[in-house]
């Protein structure tokens, strides 16, 4: 037996999440309810900041071994920590829809889907109406409210009834619930988050802000002397970098004095009197190549060539000891430094919550055509390995004396494809321990 469950909550955004559900600055505002044995739904309006809406709305849900909703997890989590206790199976239409769809549809709306493809009813968007113009949920009618979050169970009823019989007809009934029980363990990961400690995190950002620093000081030493002093350096600049290692004209702009006659024109009267009058020029200065041309690779711009690392990495084991080599060696680093810092210590911070000092990304499940997991807000699948950055040092576990353990299975795709398609090769392969992705 299922129960089809939609929220309507209060909307204030924090740390990449609209109607953030960890942070406690939002509440349910109406809830609704539809069981199997149903005819109508139960809708229940809350007062304001109730929190005990969880156990209200589960309540209804006696019996039934399905909770059922669209992006369902965004309720879920609203619901959290009540729903901890239970043991209900997850259907989710949004993800359904996705797996039915051989993952063309992602992030696709209930009323466009059920209007669209299962026969639902078109209604008036009145809620967004007020969402667009910056009205909360709980400052719009109790009728309006009411009625969209009764006429979402409905809608989502609908569309699952459409999804339960193609499913059948495809073969894919069983995987769609298997995916909902992962769709529920993510919720619980987003919930409970990664604990950072501020105090270690506060002082390895410290250390790489300080070293880019002084990276950065001698760098820009080394390169002024191929580039002229009116020419403001930018190490993550591609047209400079490839000017300095393989020749080409750097363009800048130069103030120059005005000539006539080939003396300065000077100001005649006015506080200005007497001082040279000057304009802007374009200036074009030729940078003499200090690598062969055998390490320049095309891009899309005309006389720049490509700089990146793998590149450099060459041409630094040939020019090691020279002074081209060292700048190389330096950049390298640099870039190591600028990435981690940038994108792993500037762009953490942000979604570190001020509530308990843990990040809590969301965990995508219908982003990606591949079917693969998808991480935002921030992208912890993207969180750099130990030998790259020290970053992961300040993730410790939440608990009191408790350990983190990180592991990763090695080509499981692969095997899971031998073991479904008894291919002889491909197995014999990964039993001699062949990296299949490099290999082809």
């Amino acid at each position: 037996m299922y129960a089809v469950i939609d929220l309507e909550t209060t909307i204030k955004e924090a740390y990449g999440r609209k109607a953030n559900p960890i942070t406690g600055e939002n509440s349910v505002v109406a809830g609704a309810i539809k069981r199997q044995d149903s005819q109508e739904p139960q809708v229940i309006y809350c007062a304001p900041n109730n929190r005990t809406i969880g156990s209200t709305i589960l309540s209804h849900c006696t019996n039934c071994t399905t909770l059922v909703g669209h992006n369902i997890k965004f309720d879920l989590l609203h619901l959290w920590p009540q729903i901890m206790t239970t043991n209900y199976g997850i259907w989710d239409t949004q993800l359904a829809e996705h797996i039915l769809t051989g993952q063309q549809r992602g992030f696709v709306s209930l009323r466009d889907l059920a209007t669209t493809d299962y026969q639902a009813a078109v209604r008036e968007k009145n809620m967004e109406k007020f969402w667009e113009q910056g009205i909360c949920t709980s400052k719009i009618p109790r009728s309006i409210v009411e009625a969209d979050v009764h006429a979402d169970v409905l809608d989502t009823e609908q569309v699952l009834k459409g999804h339960i019989k193609k499913a059948k007809e495809l073969g894919c009934f069983n995987l769609i619930k298997a995916f909902g029980n992962g769709l529920l363990a993510t919720a619980e990961m987003e919930w409970n988050g990664l604990q950072i400690d501020r105090t270690k995190f506060n002082v390895q950002k410290a250390d790489v802000t300080v070293t880019l620093a002084l990276l950065k000081n001698v760098l820009d030493k080394l390169i002024r002397e191929y580039l002229p002093e009116p020419i403001e350096i930018n190490l993550n600049s591609k047209d400079q970098i490839s000017a300095v290692l393989f020749g080409g004209t750097i363009k800048y702009v130069e103030r120059q004095p005005i000539l006539e006659d080939g003396e300065p024109v000077r100001y005649k009267t006015g506080l200005r009197q007497g001082e040279i009058k000057t304009k802007l020029n374009d200036v074009k200065f030729i940078v003499e190549p200090n690598i062969g041309k055998n390490y320049r690779t095309a891009t899309k711009k005309t006389g720049v060539f490509s700089t990146d690392d793998s590149i450099l990495e060459t041409i630094l084991k040939d020019y090691t000891g020279k002074k081209i080599g060292e700048f190389v060696e330096l950049l390298l680093e640099y870039r190591k430094l600028f990435k981690d810092y940038s994108t792993y210590y500037a762009g953490l911070e942000k979604a570190i919550y001020h509530t308990d000092s843990r990040i809590h990304p969301q965990f995508n499940f219908v982003a990606t055509y591949t079917g693969r997991l998808s991480s935002t807000a921030p992208n912890a699948q993207n969180l750099p390995k130990p030998n790259r950055s020290d970053l992961t040092r300040a993730i410790v576990s939440r608990h009191k004396g408790g350990k983190l353990i990180g592991f990763d299975y090695s080509q499981l795709e692969v095997i899971g494809l031998a073991l479904l398609s008894n291919a002889p090769i491909l197995g014999g392969e990964i039993i001699q321990g062949a990296d299949i992705h490099r290999r082809n």
